[in-house]
């Protein structure tokens, strides 16, 4: 099947939602194989998710982090919103490379990927499916024609 990587990341949700489900021994191997195929998928996108901090990020995140504290330690006066906003202004070149790995990364999860589904027969699920489950299932049933 081609798809998404973000279509993957939805079809493992709905996965994720249906494999305590009680089925016969078919429906439990169709669940955790397409889970174990998506799971490889997902780990790479989500390795791809945040560009690798240089040192100027890292400074950035460390003066959030410690603005934070200071806020909540109540050293520091003031909302902030506006301290936070403060410090960004000298690290426009951090929040730029972001913003660019972001939209890459969007077209990324947006490109087409390969994935073998393994089908179930609709008589393998369980009967106490409810149809808001049954949805998180529908790409790996096989209908009768």
């Amino acid at each position: 099947m081609k798809t998404t990587r973000l279509h993957v990341s939805e079809m493992l949700n709905g996965l994720m939602a249906v494999k305590k489900l009680a089925g016969d021994n078919k429906y439990a191997y169709a669940v955790a194989r397409n889970i174990d195929r998506m799971l490889s998928i997902q780990k790479i996108t989500e390795r791809r998710r945040f560009p690798d901090p240089d040192e100027r990020s890292l400074e950035y995140f460390t003066k959030i982090e410690k603005l934070k504290k200071d806020i909540a330690e109540k050293t520091v006066a003031g909302d902030f919103e506006t301290l936070a906003n403060d410090i960004e202004k000298d690290y426009q070149d951090v929040k730029q490379r972001y913003e660019a790995h972001f939209k890459t990364f969007q077209e990324y999860v947006n490109e087409d990927v390969e994935i073998d589904i393994y089908m179930l027969k609709s008589e393998h699920l369980p009967d106490n499916i409810t149809p808001e489950q049954m949805q998180g299932l529908m790409f790996m049933v096989d209908e009768p024609k």
